[in-house]
């Protein structure tokens, strides 16, 4: 369409008008910081939204100013704190070290999909983060891989399975939300088809929640259980269910808001939270991962800039300070995003009347933000689809000298204006300490170096399947990922009695 039509044109869906942008300083008009803004609301109203209390809970889609600052306010209290984010940071290390133990008991040169494996990382990484919570979804994935073998009879646990459902309505719930704005309520309430699948969506939401509202109960348990004279944990979790409680560390007193959330409101949150991570910070290791082993002489200058900061010790952990001084990590995360972009679209709808791009639009006129295009215009990014990390790094004179940063503005990776996500912190943490720890203390390559990308799009974009082979490098202590499983024990026994190897997984 961009290339017939420019950087903008209009669509119909249905009978909405869409006006779709790939002009910068237009977008950069739209996405302003200020709530004030004309463009407050992420698209029009959708009833079907309603129907999974999505328009007036949380931050991505809520429609209320008032209740989307006090949200937004509760969100940032909890996972933008230095306590919550040193605990992030030292989870995902120690969860690394277990993800490794079980690829290694894989055996060597074996086939890992990231695509199947950081989904299940980075919901256990939250939950455990935000409410101590173990999935054990990684350990029940690692489980299914040596079921697969033929004299490994054992059966999926009960906890297993339930791990597995919960990421499995977890991974659908963008597919619901595409499903219920794209087709009208009365198409998806009387239509035979349409109506089974509104159902089965509604029905997939209801089951989510539910098990989050049976996490939320068994804290809200462990809390009434907890002197009144000792202070709670200040987990993510605990501050969402005492907030502006006589039990809380943190008071939002705006006028009208001054009240606790409900169990509902909580859901809803943590809803995004995980999708953010899931369905975006998963993803985007992915497709990071993909083009530095696609370019060996990145590859070389993030070891040379890893060795700088963090030291050439491989089994020392990584402190929270140095992530920040990896200015080439962070431009190869940009650059992997300008390529691959997660959230390649974004929309606003205008509330009052206005002039962009000399037209004169009406309120209510829906803007589709095509972020792709603009990553990929030759005038902004000369050679757009060579991957090159310097394009977003940038001199800058401070005191006397010249110091290399990132230029943030360039990137579209975490939004812009006042939807910036909250959780860019916990996600620049993840992805840059699973790069240094996964590409320090491996040798990794792609199983095929000349396949495409392979994803899906459901909103965002998803990467179906993304397999690598990884080998330890000299010097790594493998003990340091040891771990006991019983599951695993019985497969080596199984393995040595039958003299089989383990199918790739």
């Amino acid at each position: 369409m961009e290339a017939k039509y420019g950087d903008m044109w209009e669509l119909y869906m249905g009978s909405e008008r869409q006006i779709w942008v790939a002009r910068n300083e237009i977008i950069e008009k739209i996405l302003a910081s200020s709530t004030k803004t004309n463009y407050f609301n992420k698209g029009s109203y959708k009833e079907g939204l309603d129907e999974i209390q999505q328009h007036c809970s949380g931050i991505s889609m809520n429609r209320d100013v008032e209740s989307w600052r006090f949200y937004r306010k509760c969100m940032t209290n909890s996972i933008m704190s230095q306590s919550f984010l040193e605990k992030y940071h030292d989870t995902t290390q120690n969860l690394f070290g277990d993800m490794t133990c079980h690829w290694l008991k894989l055996g060597r040169n074996t086939q890992i999909d990231l695509a199947q494996w950081l989904p299940r990382f980075t919901t256990e990484l939250i939950m455990i983060t935000s409410s101590n919570q173990k999935t054990n979804l990684l350990d029940t994935y690692f489980n299914q891989l040596l079921r697969k073998d033929e004299k490994v009879k054992l059966k999926l646990t009960k906890s297993e399975k339930r791990s597995e459902e919960f990421l499995y309505h977890l991974c659908t719930t963008l597919r619901v939300f595409q499903y219920l704005t794209m087709f009208p309520q009365w198409l998806r309430h009387y239509v035979p088809g349409f109506k089974k699948h509104n159902d089965y969506c509604i029905e997939h939401q209801k089951r989510l929640r539910a098990m989050i509202g049976e996490v939320l109960h068994e804290r809200k348990v462990e809390i009434e259980k907890i002197p009144k004279d000792r202070n709670i944990r200040p987990d993510f979790l605990s501050t969402l269910l005492t907030i502006n409680t006589e039990r809380s560390h943190v008071s939002i007193t705006k006028e009208g808001l001054a009240r606790p959330l409900t169990e509902d409101e909580i859901q809803a949150i943590i809803i995004e939270i995980l999708l953010g991570g899931v369905q975006k910070t998963a993803h985007s290791i992915c497709f990071i991962i993909y083009y530095v082993c696609r370019n060996p002489q990145v590859l070389e200058k993030l070891l040379i800039e890893i060795t700088n900061v963090i030291g050439s010790e491989l089994n020392s952990s990584i402190p929270l300070e140095k992530l920040d001084q990896l200015v080439y990590c962070e431009a190869i995360i940009l650059e992997a995003s300008r390529l691959a972009s997660v959230f390649p679209i974004n929309w606003k709808q205008a509330a009052d009347t206005d002039e962009i791009g000399g037209y004169n639009w009406k309120a209510g006129t829906v803007f589709y933000l095509h972020h792709q295009g603009v990553n990929m215009s030759s005038s902004i990014n000369p050679n757009p689809k060579v991957f090159k990390p310097e394009r977003h790094l940038i001199q800058v004179q401070s005191k006397g000298s010249t110091e290399v940063k990132v230029n943030k503005k360039r990137s579209y990776i975490f939004s812009r204006g006042i939807h910036m996500c909250p959780g860019r912190y916990m996600a620049m943490i993840q992805m840059k300490t699973f790069m240094v720890l996964l590409l320090s203390k491996f040798e990794v390559s792609l199983v095929d170096e000349h396949a495409s990308l392979d994803t899906t799009f459901d909103i965002v974009n998803q990467c179906k399947e993304m397999k690598i082979i990884l080998n330890p490098k000299p010097g790594v202590l493998l003990n340091s990922f040891s771990r006991p499983s019983k599951l695993a024990r019985l497969y080596q026994l199984a393995r040595q009695k039958n003299g089989k190897s383990l199918s790739q997984n």
